[in-house]
């Protein structure tokens, strides 16, 4: 959802039979503090419950969600397919067993594009 004046930034995440793990990828990004994101998940079509997962966070206020589930040639195309669909001034990208560490996290990415003359920016991982 972009809001005026805000840099949209568009989420990606591949996804593939991950029901057990994917409600806190989704928690994750729905409660960032950055007003203007669109989250896509592009799953392969899933058949442990992700999909009922992806239902769930549908109508979360605030959250803008898009999500299919149908088949396809695995990760790569996965995320190929979502940056395709992405309207982000700024795509990142989010595995379905990932988190981001707080709530805050986009917002602070956001800032850093703003202030350094930057074109791709990455984090490390935590245990």
């Amino acid at each position: 959802m972009k809001m005026a004046g805000s840099t949209l930034v568009s989420i990606v995440t591949p996804s593939y039979n991950h029901a057990g793990f994917i409600g806190d990828t989704l928690s994750s990004v729905a409660n960032q503090t950055h007003p203007s994101v669109e989250h896509l998940v592009m799953d392969g079509g899933s058949t442990d419950g992700t999909v009922d997962v992806l239902s769930e966070y549908e109508d979360v206020d605030g959250y803008d969600l898009t999500w299919v589930s149908q088949p396809d040639e695995g990760q790569s195309d996965a995320i190929n397919e979502g940056c395709a669909q992405a309207d982000g001034d700024i795509v990142a990208w989010l595995n379905s067993d990932d988190v981001y560490f707080d709530a805050g996290v986009i917002a602070r990415v956001v800032d850093h594009f703003d202030k350094h003359d930057a074109d791709v920016i990455y984090g490390d991982i935590a245990y």
